[in-house]
């Protein structure tokens, strides 16, 4: 064996491990930076009765106190807000009511599972740790268009940002800009469906029945000097509790990026999903996150699912930028396990998750990208 093909061999080994040691890897992880930020990106918030009243007693906060340090290391911190925020209004079709007041119950003005919808005062709480929050999803319409026009209202007075829905007559301005850190940021959510009920005044933005004008959209914001990078926030998956992502999710997830978007972080299905890379035709390398599961719910079940639903991921993206560009310089996971007395998120690390939690997110997001107890925050840690 000559000596230039060992030290080929010995390089080839050194990469191979490397890539092997770090799994999703981005080929930009240690080129010369201006500015970095990092975008975190978690499930589903759905206030069940049981969530909400918890939430009216002690605050919507104590929901998610241990994630503190995560929501602190990130510079924009983004979630699927899947229960509408309507003062006084019951029902689908979105009629007014007296306003009860601060507690939830089924069939009441503030009310979970089939119809949601959640007193607007925990509107402050969540801007207290989020940035922006996808209004569009299957319960988009669970209040009708007044509801919807209603939950914008408290998002808008918090000074929430928002998108996937508009107010009735508005322009059809489906995204929002949240500038961070000298960064400008665009999201733009989507729904696969409204569960049937009538969205009359096309207040929400659909993944699939708007299909041209959300690539559109995506391809626009792309173009647009001031956006540093475009992510997108799709609603999807027609199965639920299932771990593998449909054929249309992923057909859609890679049309996105070839458009433009610099990542796809998806919701819905109420358990996590894998993510991947997609690299374009011009080489530039987006990630397609298809679910980070549940963020918040009540979804305890007793057979098959008690575990699935209880696992959510809060995902970490690392962008880096100079003159020439912006590009992904890493990704990083953290699992979250939901606890029931009292309910809040954690760090699986620090929860009584079972083995079983382990091991799906594991199978969903491999373990090398995985933050450990106690480890700093850096999306690109082989740099």
């Amino acid at each position: 064996m000559t000596t230039s093909f060992k030290l080929f061999l010995v390089l080839f080994l050194v990469i191979l491990n490397a890539t092997q040691s770090w799994g999703l890897s981005f080929s930009r992880a240690c080129d010369s930076r201006r500015s970095e930020i990092v975008i975190s990106g978690v499930g589903d918030i759905m206030a069940h009765v049981p969530i909400q009243n918890h939430a009216y007693r002690y605050g919507m906060r104590t929901l998610w106190s241990n994630l503190n340090p995560y929501f602190r290391a990130s510079d924009i911190n983004y979630a699927n807000l899947e229960t509408p925020l309507a003062e006084g209004v019951i029902g689908s079709n979105g009629r007014e009511a007296r306003d009860p007041g601060m507690t939830a119950s089924k069939g009441g003005v503030y009310s979970g599972f089939p119809l949601f919808n959640a007193h607007p005062s925990l509107a402050e709480d969540l801007a207290q740790f989020f940035d922006v929050v996808s209004t569009a999803n299957n319960h988009s319409m669970d209040r009708g268009p007044l509801g919807v026009d209603r939950t914008i209202e408290a998002l808008q007075s918090v000074g929430l940002a928002y998108t996937g829905t508009i107010t009735q007559g508005s322009s059809r301005q489906w995204h929002t800009i949240v500038s961070k850190s000298g960064w400008n940021v665009a999201f733009v959510a989507c729904t696969f469906s409204t569960n049937g009920v009538a969205d009359p005044r096309n207040q929400v933005l659909g993944c699939f029945s708007n299909r041209s004008e959300l690539l559109e959209i995506v391809s626009q914001l792309a173009q647009t000097p001031r956006v540093d990078a475009v992510i997108v926030t799709p609603h999807w998956g027609d199965a639920e509790y299932t771990h593998t992502p449909d054929a249309r999710n992923r057909t859609l997830g890679r049309a996105l990026i070839d458009a433009g978007a610099t990542a796809v972080i998806g919701t819905h299905p109420h358990v996590i999903q894998p993510w991947e890379k997609h690299i374009t035709a011009s080489g530039r390398e987006g990630l397609i996150v298809y679910s980070t599961g549940n963020f918040v719910s009540n979804q305890f079940f007793k057979d098959s699912r008690r575990v699935k639903t209880r696992l959510g991921m809060m995902v970490f993206l690392g962008l880096s930028k100079n003159a020439n560009g912006v590009w992904i310089n890493g990704v990083r996971n953290l699992p979250l396990w939901m606890q029931s007395g009292p309910y809040i998120v954690n760090p699986i690390h620090k929860s009584d998750a079972p083995q079983a939690a382990y091991d799906l997110s594991a199978e969903n997001y491999g373990n090398a990208r995985m933050l450990r107890a106690n480890e700093n925050l850096v999306t690109n840690p082989e740099c």
